[in-house]
């Protein structure tokens, strides 16, 4: 990083405008881009001899995408001192619990509609992604992010499988307890039906105000997605429509098998125009 002045500096040609967030591996930040004076968000990585290769084949993946609730991605560099960088949408959004939570209530219509509304955007999402042979493995509430105009944005493709990645090594999981299917946790590949079941997981908690397996540690919290069944939605919401309970369920079935055959039948099913299987 060199300084360009007492309150500002730049990552390569980047002008930084403030520190967004810091993850274990890779920061974030706004920036303006030298050439437009747009701004941007850059993602930056702490460990550039493990993700130099990772963050291109993602810069190479996104590059091809073109979907209005998936990031854009515009592209990839490195500074000075050996370190990638992404640049991508700024997206002026809040994560989808925190949105939801500010609508009032679980239960309340209003919260329920637009629970309804993130769900079927982000199930768009999902089925353009899956169409181009990319599964996210890490849908969860800070990577979807609710704009002011209700748009829904999917985001943090850092543990996504891209066409001809691999799946990690059995003793390496990738994704988050909290919403990660059994056969993530347990170290089977991933698929499609992978990211259905996080979404179902996302889409209990939003519109219930509380998660589906909930324990003081991660590993009884995964334990609990192996073996436990959750406590149907429509038990905790008496007036939620009986069909939006069941397929929330259904998405979270413990077999691929048993939940809906794609994430386009998922949005089908949110806008009632059939049930998903």
């Amino acid at each position: 990083m060199s300084q360009s002045g007492p309150t500002s500096y730049k990552i390569g040609s980047f002008e930084v405008v403030r520190h967004i967030a810091q993850g274990s591996d890779a920061a974030i930040y706004e920036v303006l881009c030298p050439q437009t004076g747009q701004r941007r968000a850059m993602k930056l990585s702490s460990r550039p001899e493990i993700h130099l290769q990772r963050l291109q084949r993602t810069y190479e993946a996104l590059d091809r995408l073109s979907h209005p609730n998936i990031i854009q991605v515009h592209s990839m560099a490195t500074t000075d001192d050996g370190r990638p960088f992404l640049i991508l949408d700024l997206v002026d959004g809040v994560p989808a619990q925190v949105h939801a939570k500010s609508l009032g209530p679980a239960g309340t219509p209003a919260r329920t509609e637009a629970v309804v509304t993130i769900g079927i955007q982000l199930a768009e999402a999902l089925a353009y992604l899956h169409a181009h042979d990319m599964v996210h493995r890490d849908i969860k509430s800070a990577n979807v992010l609710v704009e002011p105009d209700g748009r829904t944005q999917l985001i943090d493709f850092g543990s996504a499988l891209f066409p001809g990645t691999s799946q990690p090594p059995k003793a390496d999981f990738i994704g988050t307890y909290t919403y990660a299917p059994p056969e993530q946790i347990k170290g089977h590949p991933v698929s499609p039906e992978s990211d259905i079941y996080a979404m179902g997981v996302l889409l209990y908690r939003l519109l219930s105000g509380v998660r589906p397996f909930q324990a003081d540690t991660a590993a009884e919290v995964a334990r609990m997605h192996l073996e436990a069944q959750p406590v149907p939605l429509c038990d905790r919401l008496t007036d939620l429509p009986a069909h939006i309970g069941a397929l929330v369920g259904q998405m979270m079935a413990k077999q691929t098998t048993d939940r809906p055959r794609s994430a386009s039948e998922v949005a089908t099913a949110l806008r009632g125009g059939g049930q998903a299987g």
